[in-house]
C-alpha cells in the first residue's frame, strides 16, 4: 500500500508498505479521505512524544476492506468514520464509564500507524457506519466535529456577540464520549456546512506541502484524498 511515513521531525517519505492485517475484533479500512489536524502538525514538527517512524493522521473516512476474527454487525464495502482513541476497557476509568479519558488509550497516528495511508486497522468498536448521500469530504470532519460537540455540551453559553470574528481559547479535556453519531447526523442533515471549512484537498504525495503550510492564515481545514 502507499503510505506517508513520518520518519522523523519534518521528514515524510511516500513509501510502499505491507497492508496491515486486522487482528481479532478489528477491521481493515481502505482510507478514502483524511483530515489534517493540529495534532498531526505537532507530530510532524517533533513537538509530541512517541516513536518514529510512524504513519500519522487520525481523522478519516473509508470503507471496510476486511474483517478480523469475531467481527459482526458490519460488512465489507460499508463506508465508515474512525473514532481514533482506543480505550483499554479494563482500567478503573474505563469501568466507571469514562473510556474517553482512559490513561492507557491507544492513539491512532501517534501510538500506532494512522490514516495517511491507503489502509489502516481499527477495533470494530471504534468505527461508525455512514449514511448514503454524505460526501467523503464532509464525513472526514466527523472526528473534529464530535470533539467540538463534546466541548459545547460541557461549556456554559457564550453570547454570540462575544465570539463573532474572534478566536476563543478553550482549556480542558474535550475528548468526545458519545458524540460521533450526533456529528454524523448534523453533517448528513447539512446543519454543518462542511464546504465552508474545507480550504484545500491534497493528494497523499502532497502531504509534506500541506503540513508545511499548516499555519497559513488562508487555511481552515485541509483534506488529503488517498483513494477513490
Amino acid at each position: 500500500m502507499k503510505a506517508a511515513l513520518l520518519v522523523g521531525p519534518q521528514k515524510i517519505e511516500i513509501r510502499d508498505l505491507p497492508v496491515p492485517v486486522p487482528r481479532e475484533g478489528e477491521v481493515l479500512v481502505r482510507v478514502r479521505e483524511a483530515g489534517i489536524c493540529g495534532t498531526d502538525f505537532a507530530k510532524y514538527r517533533g513537538d509530541l512524544g512517541g516513536d518514529f517512524p510512524v504513519i500519522a493522521g487520525h481523522e478519516a473516512v473509508g470503507e471496510i476492506a476486511d474483517l478480523g476474527l469475531g467481527v459482526v454487525g458490519i460488512h465489507i464495502g460499508e463506508r465508515v468514520a474512525i473514532q481514533p482513541n482506543f480505550a483499554c476497557g479494563q482500567c478503573e476509568t474505563c469501568r466507571s464509564g469514562m473510556e474517553n479519558i482512559c490513561p492507557n488509550r491507544v492513539r491512532l497516528g501517534l501510538d500506532v500507524d494512522g490514516v495517511f495511508a491507503e489502509y489502516v486497522t481499527a477495533p470494530r468498536k471504534y468505527v461508525w457506519t455512514l449514511p448514503e448521500g454524505l460526501s467523503d469530504s464532509a464525513a472526514a470532519l466527523t472526528e473534529p466535529l464530535a470533539l467540538a460537540l463534546h466541548g459545547f455540551q460541557k461549556s456554559a453559553p457564550v453570547p454570540t456577540a462575544l465570539i463573532a470574528r474572534k478566536e476563543l481559547l478553550i482549556q480542558g479535556a474535550m475528548t468526545y464520549r458519545d458524540e460521533f453519531r450526533a456529528a454524523i447526523d448534523l453533517l448528513q442533515k447539512g446543519e454543518i456546512r462542511s464546504d465552508l471549512f474545507i480550504t484545500n484537498i491534497y493528494p497523499l504525495e502532497k502531504l509534506p506541502e500541506a503540513l508545511a503550510g499548516f499555519r497559513s492564515p488562508q487555511r481552515v481545514k485541509d483534506i488529503v484524498k488517498i483513494s477513490s
